[in-house]
């Protein structure tokens, strides 16, 4: 049996990161970043980081697997990311 290490999604260093530094331009580039999202990304991240809603219930509403929302949650980061790291970059 082959086990791997589960590392953490490195999204969840930016905040730290990157907010010290600026905290009304990062949160600014945050809500930009949001709003570029398509609208089943931000549902999905709001239900979950804002809602605190855990993935089970999440599957339940849409009658998607626990996997495959896990998958559109990696993948709604990522945009996330893109966006927000786009846009801080074209603030510097």
């Amino acid at each position: 049996m082959l086990l791997t290490r589960r590392h953490a999604d490195p999204g969840d260093r930016l905040v730290p990161a990157v907010a010290n530094d600026n905290d009304d331009h990062f949160y600014a580039a945050i809500d930009i970043a949001f709003t570029a999202l398509a609208p089943e990304e931000r549902a999905l991240l709001h239900a979950k980081y804002l809602e605190t809603t855990d993935v089970r219930a999440l599957a339940a509403k849409p009658t998607l697997s626990e996997k495959a929302v896990e998958s559109r949650l990696t993948r709604a980061r990522a945009a996330l990311r893109e966006h927000l790291l786009a846009g801080l970059a074209r603030h510097e």
